[in-house]
């Protein structure tokens, strides 16, 4: 069940998905129509927490809710998604299908999904193509919603087709464009707000484009691709308490010495990752080189050689979203900005 989709509910836009679920529809929908063809309708409470104590009486938790999804015709139980901050503003996702409405008129909807127990909701839009250095990319307006309480709200364009977990996960590590809506206060405005932003986007993405190809127009030389990769993984300075303490204090035998030495040892281990970090993406450059001439040597070649060390690198189990949303996806922004840095 490498799909993970909840059920059946998914619905294409006249390709079927590899998983054969769900629908295919062939002419234009609106959003909330995706949804309720989908049977993505469906509802979601949040509920107080409550503990005992030793005479056995509930005591609530003030802080914390429960995100329960509300029985289905195809799973009858009250399913708990996660625990939560009181604060947390929760969305239903015919209120997202709603919030994103006005631009199904410049991007017709193309997929839509559920996946785990109901709790994770994707939602696409077609946005056209583009061209970087020569290959035509499809874009795609992605909405991903994932009620953890861990994860926020996320808008983006990516070149992916989203119809499954899997193709999730590569949306949004390929993301252009990405925006968060964090689940406290104003959100709904917020959400509001960056649906607008993305609606302006389309100058944006030229923009980002037209960076994006004169990148692949230039040569450059080792010295400007180590920057490029240098930029992506920064050395981590040297921790403050090891500065004021001075070398001497590490050979001391005492609690003090064995916790300076513990640090000194974490930040070793930090610089040899960062070593390895660039020894890959010098290694992926090279291959990229080889195999793609029209783009060897030039500043688009090293930073996708970043993008493929972040993506490929070896990791423990399945790579997460939090993994995609998070530190993975830093060292790409710094190497882009870099290299347009250098072109500049």
């Amino acid at each position: 069940m490498a799909h993970n989709i909840f059920g059946s509910r998914f619905i294409g836009h006249r390709e079927p998905a590899w998983h054969q679920l769900g629908t295919v529809f062939d002419e234009p929908i609106s959003a909330v129509e995706a949804i309720q063809r989908a049977g993505l309708d469906f509802h979601f409470d949040k509920m107080s927490i409550y503990c005992f104590n030793d005479n056995g009486d509930p005591v609530a938790i003030p802080d914390k809710r429960a995100i329960v999804r509300r029985p289905t015709d195809d799973d009858p139980e009250f399913r708990p998604i996660s625990v939560v901050s009181a604060d947390y503003t929760l969305f239903l996702n015919i209120e997202l299908a709603q919030a994103i409405e006005s631009l199904t008129d410049l991007w017709p909807v193309e997929t839509a999904g559920a996946l785990g127990k109901g709790g994770q909701l994707f939602l696409s839009l077609a946005a056209g193509e583009c061209e970087i250095a020569g290959d035509v990319i499809k874009q795609f307006f992605l909405l991903y919603e994932d009620r953890t309480g861990n994860r926020s709200l996320q808008l983006m364009i990516t070149p992916v087709r989203v119809v499954c977990q899997n193709t999730l996960i590569t949306g949004i590590r390929s993301a252009m464009i990405q925006l968060g809506i964090n689940h406290v206060g104003s959100s709904g405005a917020m959400l509001e707000l960056s649906v607008e932003s993305l609606r302006k986007a389309q100058g944006s993405m030229t923009e980002v484009i037209d960076a994006m190809n004169e990148l692949a127009l230039v040569f450059i030389t080792d010295v400007e691709i180590n920057e490029i990769i240098a930029a992506a993984y920064p050395m981590p300075p040297k921790p403050r308490k090891l500065i004021e303490a001075g070398e001497l204090s590490l050979d001391e035998a005492s609690p003090k010495g064995q916790f300076l030495r513990d640090i000194a040892e974490q930040w070793s281990h930090a610089m040899e990752r960062q070593v390895l970090s660039r020894v890959t993406a010098w290694e992926s450059f090279d291959m990229i080189c080889q195999d793609n001439s029209e783009i060897a040597f030039t500043p688009w070649a090293a930073y996708n050689a970043v993008v493929e060390a972040e993506d490929y690198r070896p990791h423990r189990g399945p790579i997460t979203l939090s993994e995609v949303l998070g530190p993975r996806a830093e060292p790409k922004k710094r190497a882009f900005k870099k290299a347009t840095e250098i072109i500049s």
